[in-house]
């Protein structure tokens, strides 16, 4: 067994305890608590999040439910989050209505007069989030400005990227023999078209904290600088990350990541040379991200 795997199961083994301890608890006060806390999407644009009533409700006033972008494990947590919603104590379900796309968390509890409300993950507060869809995941610039600066499981992981060499030197700045022979391919006039900046695009993986290897690699780039516009600093960090052995999906989508830098930075053939490396796996965003190249080439 690997010392991750170790880890994992000793932090299952964990939770599990302290969940018995939260329900013998719960037995022994008959505090009233909801069960089986679950969240759906519903219409793209709709979250609906249910729940299982306690066995005994006369106590209950009302139910208060929370929303946060990471975990709900505490009283303490639910008392520093400004809003809640009051809703009567024979609710089941509700639907919510976000005006954002990043990953929620929901947590429900009965308020009584004498109990102190508990909060126990997977019962009354949701263990994995739930985030909107949309067609193309784009980031406005107000949008980066008002981004938490916590993740949704946690704070940033501190240690750093590995330094990993890389050839520096490597001719970048100009097209290989594939990008020139796709280009040529394209018969594409783009003296036609009009020159319109492209909105950075991120990939629904690095929306949502992953568990872990390749993946929380290729988020952390994006979080830390690819979001926050850091572009040049992000070409570094994803040549490094791209001299790795990583994974086929993580390289794609670092490809098509390091693309945009240069397309940011107005490199435009080097953009376009990257973005053809991914034309198989994303063809009508790579080809949107082309034609856009060669508009500002032309």
């Amino acid at each position: 067994m690997t010392k991750a795997k170790y880890n994992l199961a000793m932090k299952k083994s964990i939770f599990f305890i302290f969940l018995i301890l939260c329900l013998s608890k719960l037995s022994a006060v008959e505090t009233p608590i909801v069960q089986e806390i679950n969240t759906i999407l519903q219409n793209d644009d709709e979250i609906k999040i249910t729940w299982i009533l306690p066995t005994n409700t006369e106590s209950i006033n009302y139910f208060l439910l929370y929303k946060d972008f990471k975990p709900i494990t505490s009283f303490k947590q639910i008392q520093e989050i400004d809003e809640s919603l009051q809703l009567s104590k024979t609710t089941t379900s509700f639907i919510d209505k976000p005006n954002t796309y990043e990953p929620l968390y929901y947590a429900i509890i009965a308020v009584t007069d004498k109990m102190y409300p508990l909060i126990i993950p997977s019962y009354n507060s949701t263990i994995k989030a739930i985030k909107l869809k949309k067609s193309e995941t784009k980031i406005p610039t107000e949008a980066i400005k008002n981004a938490p600066s916590t993740y949704p499981q946690g704070k940033s992981r501190e240690a750093p990227l590995p330094a990993i060499a890389y050839n520096d030197k490597q001719n970048v700045s100009s097209l290989s023999t594939e990008a020139q022979s796709s280009i040529s391919k394209l018969n594409i006039n783009s003296t036609l078209t009009n020159k319109k900046t492209l909105m950075p695009y991120i990939f629904d993986d690095e929306t949502i904290v992953p568990d872990g290897g390749d993946n929380l690699l290729l988020f952390d780039i994006i979080k830390n600088t690819f979001e926050t516009q850091k572009y040049e600093e992000c070409t570094q960090s994803l040549l490094q990350l791209l001299s790795t052995n990583i994974s086929k999906d993580v390289q794609n989508r670092a490809y098509f990541y390091l693309g945009q830098t240069y397309y940011f930075t107005a490199n435009y053939k080097t953009a376009i040379s990257y973005f053809v490396k991914t034309e198989s796996i994303f063809p009508s965003l790579s080809q949107k991200w082309i034609n856009s190249s060669l508009d500002f080439i032309n």
